[in-house]
């Protein structure tokens, strides 16, 4: 699996979370926690793994390098409302505001990667570095899912 195929894989995770988050029922706080928390994990990992390997390539190369710091804020952007939302009662009328939000930037983020980021990453990297980078992902998920 590619570094691409294997972030794919990571964001269709994210999209069916936040999806099943939305549809549980106001009232069902105990689920709501626990999908929340994780979509929580699963984000944290995500961007960790992320940013060393993909990222960190992005930026060692000119012509991508710009594309990768955007992207590198935006983490910092979902991490710190995360930070904020633990200070919150899960389920509350505040709490869902910051997590639309999150929503929407989330959704906007993994877009602007698949759509804006890959094709031009696909130019700058040969195969051998996709297949290579997503192996070192696949390997770096593995180490932070074994610390946690």
């Amino acid at each position: 699996m590619d570094i691409f195929e294997a972030i794919e894989q990571d964001h269709q995770e994210i999209r069916r979370l936040i999806h099943r988050l939305r549809g549980l029922e106001e009232d069902d706080r105990a689920n709501q926690d626990k999908v929340f928390e994780e979509l929580k994990a699963l984000l944290l990992h995500h961007h960790e793994a992320e940013e060393r390997t993909f990222f960190h390539a992005l930026l060692d190369d000119e012509k991508v390098r710009h594309e990768g710091m955007h992207a590198l804020q935006e983490h910092g952007e979902h991490k710190k409302v995360l930070e904020q939302m633990e200070d919150m009662r899960p389920g509350s009328d505040n709490w869902w505001k910051r997590f639309a939000e999150l929503e929407h930037d989330i959704l906007h983020h993994l877009e602007e990667e698949e759509e804006d980021i890959f094709p031009l990453a696909r130019k700058v990297f040969s195969k051998q570095e996709a297949d290579d980078l997503g192996t070192r992902i696949g390997q770096v998920k593995g180490g932070l899912n074994a610390s946690s």
